[in-house]
């Protein structure tokens, strides 16, 4: 070991055991609370959220349309119980459009978007 890796060893195990002996956590909180004041996202969001995510898994071809199997529901109760901010629905909604425009650039087909699928920020 060089004497950067030697410290930053000695620095983790120092705070382990600072962590056990004070009878902390040693993992992080994973809770998954909103933050707090920042508005949740309205359903109607989370569906269009829900809707573009599909079309962009399909175009990056994880989703199979005609072998769908459990993903869809699966992903609609993770993103249900997530309690998404209007910030992380437009986040994860511009993630959405840069899987497409990759898909687009590389060549594969891009199913069409649904009707009642909502307009995000990045997509106007």
């Amino acid at each position: 070991l060089n004497v950067a890796q030697a410290l930053q060893l000695a620095a983790w195990e120092l705070r382990y055991a600072l962590l056990a002996e004070s009878g902390a956590s040693l993992l992080p909180n994973t809770e998954g609370k909103a933050d707090p004041g920042k508005e949740l996202a309205p359903q109607a969001k989370v569906q269009a959220l829900l809707q573009h995510w599909e079309q962009a898994i399909e175009s990056v071809k994880f989703l199979d349309p005609k072998h769908p199997k459990k993903l869809v529901p699966r992903m609609q109760h993770l993103f249900g119980r997530a309690q998404l901010s209007l910030d992380e629905v437009d986040m994860l909604r511009g993630l959405c459009t840069a899987m497409i425009k990759t898909a687009k650039t590389a060549g594969h087909p891009i199913p069409e978007q649904r009707k009642d699928e909502s307009a995000g920020p990045e997509q106007r």
